[in-house]
């Protein structure tokens, strides 16, 4: 292939990699309202690669419908580096359709933003009184405790959050992004239309299993209920105040994971499992998943034979009792050599600027204790100074006995035994 520029593209690769650049210079370009010529980087051939859910423009015929695809897309804000005026990153369109003059066209998201979220007045001054609503951080869900859960594995989690928003690849997603294709599922005999919601919960097997559950864990089941509201069910019997509602609020993640790998393996692997399958490993996992929930106190009658039937253990923990106890600083003598240091303590206060730092590390370690600190003639530290000499050229040793001191160590032991005086030479 050849374009305009001359340059030959001579294998699939280079033509792939000329066409993300080309279709990212025309997607980034804020002010741009002329539409590139794709006609020469397209080629108008049907390939068999991808297999079944890829997307390829295939003839150039689909370029004419970009305008359309950008016109009804919406650009996600991340780290700010779309244009303010022109991107489509509101939901009533660009901000340029709202707007009758514009000051600085190559404005960017960024620019408007701060550390802790928009800029508000420069936002009042560029937009004057058009009325924005701008959501500084997501709201708070009722579900995410339960999806986010810690003894919820992460792979879970991320399934469940992609389903609640729509985001798990069946056919009826794929058709939603234009593509055409004749959807079956394969977890009915009779085959039906592939949705998230089928899938997960209005299909043969998925709403089999969703029975089986319902009837261990004593919850309301409706046949053939849609999934939204089949979880928001489960959800509203959750409670972290017992064993039993907290798994009520874990089990729709499992259960969702679980009926989403039975469909990628059967469409993938051809792997096609039971009910009776599926149902035994969603058992195992709410026995890991409550073999690391927080012990309770205690259980009702009902609530025991509802463990019983998943072969989960009663753990219950003991009560405690606590007796109230006086507590106070322990008291420490210190004996200092250094009289100035001993005057800065008893008065609060250190006159050397350049030991400030470890001034206040020294100041906070007393706190937590009641001290008496007196001045005590460095003769009487000379043992601990040796030691502390040694420490500072790199040795680390544990002294079992007295002949493995230092030789200067052990004379001073020696002459303290046999109550020598220490006598000091007048300068």
């Amino acid at each position: 292939m050849k374009l305009i520029d001359g340059t030959i593209l001579s294998n699939p690769q280079q033509i792939h990699l000329e066409a993300v650049k080309y279709l990212e210079t025309f997607l980034t370009s804020g002010e741009s309202v002329v539409l590139p010529d794709l006609s020469q980087i397209i080629e108008s051939v049907v390939t068999q690669e991808g297999g079944r859910g890829s997307l390829c423009l295939v003839e150039r015929r689909g370029v004419g419908c970009i305008s359309e695809v950008i016109k009804n897309s919406q650009w996600r804000i991340r780290e700010g580096s779309i244009s303010f005026w022109y991107a489509h990153w509101l939901e009533d369109g660009p901000l340029s359709m709202h707007v009758s003059h514009i000051d600085q066209p190559a404005l960017k998201i960024k620019d408007v933003c701060l550390d802790s979220g928009w800029n508000v007045a420069q936002l009042l001054q560029l937009v004057g009184k058009l009325v924005l609503w701008l959501r500084a951080r997501s709201p708070q869900t009722s579900w995410a405790k339960w999806v986010w859960h810690s003894t919820i594995p992460k792979r879970m989690s991320v399934s469940m959050w992609k389903a609640l928003f729509g985001a798990l690849s069946v056919d009826c997603r794929v058709h939603q992004m234009g593509v055409a294709l004749a959807s079956r599922c394969d977890c009915c005999l009779m085959g039906n239309e592939e949705t998230i919601s089928h899938v997960l919960s209005t299909g043969d097997v998925a709403n089999e299993v969703w029975r089986k559950v319902s009837v261990v864990l004593g919850i309301r089941w409706r046949s053939k209920q849609n999934w939204y509201d089949r979880i928001n069910l489960w959800w509203a019997r959750a409670s972290k105040q017992s064993r039993v509602g907290c798994l009520h609020g874990l089990l729709p993640t499992i259960l969702t994971w679980r009926l989403w790998m039975r469909h990628c393996k059967d469409r993938m692997e051809g792997n096609h499992e039971t009910v009776e399958e599926i149902f035994r490993l969603i058992k195992f996992w709410l026995q890991y998943v409550s073999a690391n929930l927080k012990k309770v106190r205690a259980l009702l009658q009902s609530e025991e034979l509802l463990l019983k039937n998943l072969d989960i253990s009663l753990v219950v923990s003991l009560e405690r009792h606590f007796r109230v106890i006086k507590w106070t600083k322990p008291t420490v003598d210190i004996e200092c050599d250094s009289l100035l240091v001993v005057s800065w303590i008893l008065a609060r206060k250190c006159t050397l600027w350049y030991l400030w730092d470890f001034w206040e590390v020294l100041i906070e370690l007393l706190k937590k204790f009641d001290f008496h600190v007196i001045h005590e003639y460095r003769e009487a530290n000379q043992v601990e100074d040796e030691l502390v000499k040694v420490g500072a050229m790199g040795n680390t040793k544990r002294f079992l006995s007295c002949m493995e001191l230092p030789f200067l160590c052990r004379g001073l032991i020696r002459l303290d035994r046999m109550g020598v005086l220490y006598l000091r030479k007048k300068r």
